[in-house]
């Protein structure tokens, strides 16, 4: 009688594997129905941060900086998109979150941002109600908390790096530091608008509109913004264009742009909604404003072409001062904070355009 031949335990576990992944379905997120984006995928950063900045170069997506409670994030990180993971990378930074990057004869300059030396303490205090005893007294139960014992300030130095030889170094200054600006590359200069400044009493906000050559390595002005705001930009056909932003403690619907020919800020119509805190990219027709303090959930899509906007849930993780990059067709909304009480998150969520969506 012939006897079969025992396959090896490493050819069991893989045939006991195939019909389990043959059958693994993608995860995949709700969206509304009329939703512009959908979400394709979602990964992990090496370290959560919130307020960071991110751009697209070669093969990878970099992150700069950002905020942590718990860890430092003064560092750069790697994306590698086709492997969906992130890579720390050894040149550290100054300490800023909040902050500008961008690209520029394939490097990246880092400019502003608020930053401070990174002391926090524990703190413990009475939270009530407390617990009853038997003398009909209270005893109160105390609460830990995280704070800072730092003084916040602005980053002044602007840091340049070089992804072909992994270095940093330092450029200078800016002759107004600042933070939660608006800030695109249009032709050879970096245009800065809006965003904090340091006042007298502490941080304020501002309109100024002040521009870098990368040629000359000078600064100069340009025309200011009708209001001081904080609120990110993109670039659209050689205009920069601010969506949204914050005016003292309240979100605008207000979209404007700056036409360099004419050297002139003019309004296009409004969002359907006010946002705040959000990140900000452009894909395809649209602008898509991601998240905020008011709608962390929501996505709002700006039809450039139409020139009207929708907002729409596509299974965005609540999220406000987030990063948002175009790599190839894809969003990537990289880190951010949930919300007030959560600690920041170290999650890269992955959107592309809806293939059933149909601009009316």
């Amino acid at each position: 009688m012939r006897v079969p031949r025992r396959a090896s335990p490493c050819l069991l576990l893989l045939m006991l594997a195939l019909p389990a992944a043959a059958g693994a379905a993608p995860k995949s997120w709700k969206h509304d129905r009329d939703a512009v984006l959908v979400k394709v995928d979602e990964f992990r950063l090496h370290t959560a941060r919130q307020g960071a900045a991110a751009v697209s170069l070669g093969d990878h997506i970099y992150v700069f900086g950002g905020s942590n409670w718990a860890h430092s994030a003064d560092n750069i990180e790697r994306i590698d998109p086709e492997a969906r993971r992130s890579k720390k990378l050894k040149p550290a930074l100054f300490n800023r979150a909040f902050h500008a990057a961008l690209v520029y004869d394939g490097r990246v300059y880092l400019f502003g941002g608020q930053a401070s030396a990174g002391d926090y303490q524990l703190v413990s205090s009475p939270r009530f109600p407390g617990q009853r005893m038997a003398n009909d007294s209270f005893e109160p139960l105390m609460g830990t908390t995280l704070r800072t014992t730092a003084v916040p300030r602005l980053e002044p130095r602007i840091e340049c790096f070089d992804p072909a030889i992994g270095g940093v170094s330092v450029l200078g200054s800016m002759p107004h530091p600042r933070a939660n600006m608006a800030a695109v590359v249009l032709g050879h200069g970096a245009h800065f608008v809006g965003g904090t400044e340091m006042g007298r009493t502490g941080f304020k906000q501002v309109a100024r509109h002040d521009v870098f050559d990368f040629v000359s390595r000078e600064w100069g002005t340009a025309l200011e913004l009708l209001n001081a705001r904080e609120g990110p930009a993109a670039v659209v056909d050689r205009l920069l264009v601010v969506a949204g932003g914050r005016v003292r403690d309240r979100g605008l619907k207000a979209v404007e742009f700056f036409d360099p020919d004419e050297r002139a800020w003019k309004f296009l119509p409004a969002l359907d909604r006010a946002a705040a805190g959000h990140s900000l990219a452009r894909l395809d027709r649209y602008l898509f404003l991601f998240g905020g303090y008011d709608s962390p959930k929501k996505i709002v899509a700006y039809d450039l072409a139409r020139r009207t906007s929708r907002t729409f849930e596509a299974g965005l993780s609540p999220v406000s001062h987030s990063a948002a990059v175009v790599h190839g067709d894809r969003l990537y909304v990289i880190g951010g904070k949930p919300n007030s009480q959560d600690n920041e998150t170290d999650l890269v969520q992955v959107f592309a355009l809806n293939p059933d969506h149909r601009p009316e």
